[in-house]
Formats: structure tokens, C-alpha cells, sequence
């Protein structure tokens, strides 16, 4: 399922990108620094259960509701 809210956020940024060519730098500038903060962020959220069985699974909840907000928010862009 991560795997297609992932390939979800790519085709949507590709959408907005051929909606907004000329936003085409600013687009994958946030969409990179977007990805990385979610990761940032995901990590700090997980950090009291490191090393436990809820790791992985509450790093995947959180990883996967932010791609969906930022997969949210470029098909806005798209309206």
C-alpha cells in the first residue's frame, strides 16, 4: 500500500507539473524538500517506539498519511 501512495504522490506532482509548467522548478523543489521533511517528522513522531514491535508499524501509519496530505495537496493544485 506504500508503495502506491508513493507512485499516487509521483503521477500527482506530474499532473501539476504539466498543469503549471512554468511552476515546474518550484513543484519538484517542494516536492523534495516536502518528502524529506516527512521523513523528518515521521522519525521524530516514532522516536518512543524505537526498538519495539510498534516501530515499523506506527513509522508506516505516519509515512503513509503524510504522503496521502501531500498527494491531497498537489490534486488541489490540479483543480
Amino acid at each position: 500500500e506504500d508503495l502506491k501512495i508513493l507512485l499516487g504522490v509521483d503521477k500527482k506532482v506530474q499532473e501539476t507539473i504539466q498543469n503549471l509548467p512554468e511552476q515546474k522548478s518550484k513543484i519538484v523543489n517542494l516536492n523534495k524538500s516536502w518528502d524529506e521533511t516527512i521523513e523528518k517528522k515521521c522519525h521524530l513522531i516514532i522516536f518512543e517506539s524505537i526498538n519495539t514491535d510498534a516501530e515499523i508499524a506506527r513509522e508506516n501509519d505516519c509515512l503513509a498519511n503524510e504522503y496521502l496530505s501531500e498527494m491531497d495537496f498537489f490534486e488541489r493544485m490540479n483543480k
